[in-house]
């Protein structure tokens, strides 16, 4: 006759298996934690709502584009959109207003539009390295009689003859064969 403590057993392991896989989906932190290991590193990071919000330009304000080939927009861009135009570094704008990550300029030609506030100086700000001027100092004259003049060397170096080199005498190895042949 079979007994019903054999089949006990195994369904009560399998009822609390049952209830613990229902109680959470495994993909998070278990315990109500804030890491969660399975997210790529980084991905918690607190992360601003608007990367424009660092820039601090404001509307009246004059700028510089920051390098060559900056570019520049008739319209707020949208996704992977192409320039209008490509602003040289030193291009001298007035901001309009920020609007998000990029700002909305007037050219001094009068154009209007949008270039990246990344890609933008406030003016003032040199948009390459100055090398600075040398120091002016008044450089005296050297008088020639200061100098003592350089003398000739005073004995003359004896010309070396070249000596005969014995020429080198290595012995050759013997052959294979004639050492085989040579212990029978």
């Amino acid at each position: 006759m079979l007994s019903p403590m054999k089949y006990l057993h195994p369904l009560t392991w399998l009822t609390a298996c049952l209830v613990i896989t229902s109680c959470s989906d495994f993909r998070g932190p278990i315990g109500g934690g804030s890491f969660n290991p399975l997210l790529s590193p980084g991905a918690q990071l607190v992360q601003p709502q608007d990367a424009g919000a660092n820039y601090a330009f404001k509307a009246g304000q004059y700028v510089t584009a920051a390098s060559n080939a900056t570019a520049f927009f008739h319209n707020k861009p949208q996704g992977n959109a192409e320039a209008d135009e490509l602003l040289s570094a030193g291009t001298s704008m007035r901001v309009i207003k920020s609007e998000g990550s990029f700002v909305k300029v007037e050219l001094d030609s009068g154009k209007v539009g949008f270039v990246a506030a990344a890609l933008l100086l406030e003016s003032g700000y040199a948009t390459s390295p100055t090398v600075p001027a040398a120091p002016t100092t008044e450089v005296t004259p050297i008088d020639a009689n200061t100098i003592p003049p350089i003398a000739p060397p005073t004995a003359e170096l004896p010309e070396a003859a070249p000596e005969a080199v014995p020429p080198l005498e290595v012995p050759l190895p013997e052959p294979a064969d004639s050492k085989q042949k040579a212990n029978p």
